[in-house]
């Protein structure tokens, strides 16, 4: 009985043994095919965490590259932005000297318009004197003209005086401009700033000798007519003739 029941016990042990270790198999079996199912699953994980690295190192390429472009586009628009305001600044100094000098030139043609004006009226003056020497001249008028010549004329046994030569304001000799031969009436360029005043006889001479005289009836600035003395003639009287004083 005794060896039945070491026996017994014997078998009791190993199969208690027997069913240990097919259960610690079991469990190891099972853990492996954890592991293997958790490896499986690392490995994905590790494949995605490379795809996703990948994806990210393409992404901040593509983001640098994005950002160059963008530095580039900032920095050219801020050239721009230097270069527009540079000419900006430019065209409102140039606006600012164009309405000055536009300023200026308003004033200087107004007062070109005013002399202009000042010389229509002071034409149109001299043309209304010039239709009344043009008149035809009376005999008396005539009688008399030279009876107050033979007081001034030079006799032909008296020295040649030419008297004192005209000259313009910018140095040239005044000379006759333009003669009426029919009412007997000059025009000289001649006038008050040259000393020329209304009823003053003047020489018109030619080299050296004196061809006639005038009573200058007429006076402008620059401008001057005078009738010529009936007998003082002794030449014709031209265009480019020289005036002188008494």
């Amino acid at each position: 009985m005794l060896l039945i029941l070491v026996v017994l016990i014997a078998l009791g042990g190993s199969y208690f043994l027997y069913s240990f270790r097919e259960v610690e198999h079991q469990l190891r079996v099972q853990k492996e095919q954890e592991l293997a199912v958790k490896t499986a699953e690392l490995a994905k994980i590790q494949i995605e965490i490379n795809s996703l690295t990948d994806q990210k190192k393409e992404l901040e390429e593509s983001l640098n590259v994005k950002i160059e472009n963008l530095n580039a586009l900032v920095k050219e628009y801020s050239d721009t932005m230097k270069v527009r305001a540079d000419k900006i600044d430019s065209l409102t100094d140039e606006n600012a000297t164009l309405k000055s000098e536009k300023e200026k030139l308003a004033s200087a043609l107004e007062g070109l318009k005013s002399k202009v004006r000042a010389l229509e009226k002071e034409k149109e003056a001299l043309y209304l004197e010039i239709q009344k020497l043009q008149r035809p001249v009376s005999s008396e008028e005539t009688d008399a003209a030279a009876e107050a010549t033979e007081d001034i004329l030079p006799s032909e046994s008296d020295p040649v005086k030419l008297g004192s030569i005209v000259v313009q304001k910018s140095g040239v000799q005044a000379t006759i401009q333009n003669v009426n031969k029919v009412y007997g009436f000059v025009v000289m360029n001649a006038g008050s700033s040259e000393g020329l005043k209304k009823d003053s006889v003047v020489n018109i001479f030619r080299g050296q000798k004196i061809v006639a005289q005038a009573v200058v009836q007429q006076v402008r600035t620059h401008l001057s007519a005078a009738v010529l003395l009936p007998g003082s003639l002794k030449k014709e009287v031209r265009v480019g003739d020289q005036v002188s004083t008494l």
